[in-house]
């Protein structure tokens, strides 16, 4: 019951505080200056990245790219190395051995 009344008051809570920005005008001129100004900070850096990109000498050029490609190979690796890991390999004699025993209520050696 008190997780009802906990959700029901989360809910009130919420549309209140929604419909309450949502009518506010200084809340909409804060989101719009807010917007306004990260895209002009994506734009400054995304004509600072192109400067950089026409002003980096070609050697860099082949830096990135045979880094790409180490990366691309280890991540290969990596999500091989992962999937062999994720399935266990059981030979078909101890899945026998294991079901066999399961079968009879073992599930653990017994002492002698």
């Amino acid at each position: 019951m008190s997780s009802f009344v906990h959700r029901v008051a989360n809910w009130l809570a919420t549309e209140v505080m929604v419909k309450g920005l949502a009518e506010s005008r200084w809340f909409q001129r804060f989101v719009l200056r807010t917007h306004t100004h990260v895209e002009r900070l994506g734009e400054h850096a995304a004509r600072g990245a192109e400067r950089l990109a026409a002003s980096a000498p070609p050697e860099l050029d082949h830096l990135r790219k045979s880094g790409t490609a180490v990366f691309s190979t280890f991540r290969r690796t990596l999500a091989e190395e992962m999937a062999k890991a994720s399935k266990p390999e059981t030979t078909a004699a101890q899945s026998r051995g294991f079901m066999s025993s399961f079968a009879r209520g073992q599930t653990r050696p017994r002492k002698q």
